[in-house]
């Protein structure tokens, strides 16, 4: 479901939307429960369902979410990212890692989805491969190198980052 919500469905969404945004979770799942079942489908509503999801790791529901709002909105590249991210925390690494090989091809431009692949490979000991994707981040979006440098997925190369590899 697209289009205009409902007044009443849209502020109900926005104020679960809120409490997340204040970690209340208990508070966002009473208002969501406000939702009726016609309006499970719309965008809003559950992209605000895959912030409930990962605030509380819920990774299988999250997974199945994330597929809902990838399917429905394949031109966005946060429903592959998120779809990949909610693969790798439900299912593993390499199934996500095969989402964004596909979404690199679609948006070859963004560079999170790089950096996502350089994480990946890192995690999985592909070191060269990491090095590749992260390389083609930073060239994207010199900014994420200081990220990067927090990241605890790319520990092993913190030092090869600090060195501007």
């Amino acid at each position: 479901m697209s289009g205009t919500l409902p007044v009443q469905i849209a502020r109900t969404i926005r104020a679960a939307d809120g409490y997340l945004d204040l970690k209340l979770v208990e508070d966002a799942v009473l208002e969501l429960k406000g939702v009726p079942t016609d309006y499970h489908q719309d965008r809003r509503y559950l992209t605000v369902v895959y912030r409930l999801c990962q605030l509380t790791d819920d990774w299988t529901r999250g997974r199945d979410v994330s597929k809902t709002l990838w399917t429905q909105h394949a031109e966005d590249v946060d429903a592959w990212v998120n779809y990949a991210y909610a693969v790798r925390r439900a299912e593993s690494i390499e199934a996500a890692r095969e989402i964004l090989v596909t979404a690199l091809d679609q948006f070859p431009e963004e560079a999170i989805i790089s950096y996502n692949l350089g994480c990946y490979e890192c995690q999985l000991g592909a070191l060269d491969d990491a090095r590749a994707y992260l390389l083609a981040a930073f060239t994207l979006s010199p900014g994420l190198r200081d990220f990067a440098l927090q990241d605890a997925d790319l520990e092993r190369l913190h030092a090869d980052i600090r060195q501007g590899a």
